[in-house]
């Protein structure tokens, strides 16, 4: 009897601990992991119930319907692109077969209604998967301000971001284009596509920024006092600093110049020993001030843009970085490295009294019937510089467009200031950069950064021109 009733124990412990388990198991597939499970791109339920969901329209501000549903003879809705490869790197795609991306990803829960509840029949609607309709995205973006991104990236690889003093994108442009209708043809055969046409190059790549970066270097340099944009320095075409050649570009003599001037021609030379009497923590503190190692809040995912650890650099990297070029081989990435919206941020710092705002692409969400359930209130991320000093760098920033390598970009009746950048890659070939702003009496200002791969020197400013002209006529110009 005894050794009945330890086997009998021992069998009801074993059952006990396995009916447990089983209850557990349950639990976590019903609470724990229920949101998980349920989006799923492959579970049969969710993909019936998503076929039954009107998702929401994303459009433009001025009423460009990027994105819709149209619906089926069977109940279900197909999703549609009517402009085809018009912000497709901004509307994403999606695809019961290939999942989302862009803000059809981002946005998935106010597109198909699963957040913004209006009423409780939405939300059982919703829930149910039957019959629901999904909410409005309408954007910042300016259709006119989009296309004329898109079409100064041309037969180039590249990005372009426009945006205004509060935040506002106005345009963010990838290239090379893709079609969200056929995006399987890309991912079907991606051996046929080697330029990478779904990669969102304005938030996703990280470029060297070339000479944009001296904005960086000249604000930190004047936040800190070291050197005035009046003091003078010797510009030879070649100069070694800790052992090894800082170049001019094209092996340009400028002989002695003020740093503004510096600026306005984009002397290495000179930024070179501006970096190395700043050192790389100074360096790289005044590069973190304007955001790079930081995460940077938007309604797309970011890319970190990259400074090295200080304490690994040489004198002859710093010089380097402080010139815009990452050149250093150690265990912390080279840098700089940055985002188009990343150069951008810091251009936009110093036309805005050193403030950066946080970038937005949604203006507001709004339901089925019209109404506005959350708009996007604009604010400032962070005081990067002083006022004091970003006035300082406004002005040389002027001068490059007015006398200096930024002259294709300058529009009479506006105020025009900036910086050109030439990020050589090789013996070769380097990407065009600029970043800059344009500023009407009224105090309207946009700010635009471009980046066009292989491009060489001096294309990027008058592309940019056309981008700022078409935002300042968006505005009445």
């Amino acid at each position: 009897r005894v050794a009945l009733g330890r086997r009998l124990t021992a069998t009801l412990v074993v059952f006990g601990v396995l009916y447990a388990l089983l209850i557990g198991n349950l639990t976590s597939i019903m609470t724990i992991r229920a949101d998980a499970i349920h989006a799923m791109p492959y579970n049969n339920h969710t993909v019936l119930n998503a076929q039954r969901i009107r998702r929401g329209d994303i459009v433009t501000a001025d009423g460009v319907v990027l994105a819709t549903s149209v619906r089926n003879d069977d109940g279900t809705y197909s999703r549609v692109y009517p402009e085809g490869t018009f912000a497709a790197h901004i509307t994403g795609y999606y695809s019961l077969r290939y999942g989302t991306a862009g803000l059809e990803a981002a946005a998935n829960d106010e597109l198909t209604g699963a957040a913004g509840y209006t009423s409780w029949s939405q939300a059982i609607a919703t829930l149910a998967g039957s019959g629901a309709t999904g909410n409005t995205l309408t954007l910042t973006l300016d259709s006119g301000v989009q296309r004329a991104a898109q079409a100064a990236l041309g037969e180039y690889k590249g990005a372009c971001v426009v945006m205004t003093t509060d935040g506002a994108i106005l345009g963010l442009a990838s290239a090379p284009l893709f079609n969200p209708a056929t995006v399987g043809e890309i991912l079907d055969n991606p051996d046929a596509h080697t330029d990478s046409p779904l990669f969102n190059r304005a938030i996703q790549a990280l470029y060297a920024p070339g000479s944009t970066f001296k904005l960086v270097t000249l604000s930190q340099v004047l936040e800190t006092g070291l050197f005035s944009e009046t003091d003078e320095f010797d510009s030879p075409a070649t100069l070694e600093i800790g052992g090894a050649d800082i170049v001019n570009f094209q092996h340009e003599d400028h002989g002695t110049i003020t740093l503004a001037r510096a600026t306005e021609l984009s002397a290495n030379t000179v930024y070179g020993q501006v970096g190395a009497a700043m050192g790389p923590r100074t360096l790289v503190a005044g590069a973190d001030a304007l955001l790079f190692d930081t995460e940077i809040p938007f309604d797309l995912e970011v890319a970190t843009s990259l400074m090295p650890d200080p304490n690994e650099m040489t004198l002859w990297e710093t010089a380097w970085a402080a010139a815009g070029e990452p050149v250093g081989s150690h265990a912390s990435p080279a840098g700089p490295q940055a985002t188009v919206l990343e150069v951008a941020l810091y251009g936009m710092a110093m036309a805005n009294g050193g403030a950066i705002p946080v970038p937005y692409l949604v203006a507001s969400i709004s339901d089925a019937e019209g109404n506005v359930l959350e708009e996007t209130v604009p604010a400032t991320l962070r005081q990067a510089v002083s006022p004091a000093t970003a006035a300082r760098v406004k002005a040389v920033m002027e001068g490059v467009v007015a006398n200096g390598t930024g002259w294709p970009a300058a529009i009479p009746g506006a105020v025009v200031g900036g910086k050109t950048g030439t990020a050589e890659k090789n013996a070769d070939t380097s990407d065009g950069w600029f970043v800059g702003f344009a500023e009407l009496p009224d105090g309207y200002t946009v700010v635009v950064a471009i980046v066009l791969e292989d491009s060489g020197n001096g294309v990027a400013a008058g592309r940019a021109h056309d981008v700022l002209l078409a935002a300042l006529q968006a505005h009445g110009f």
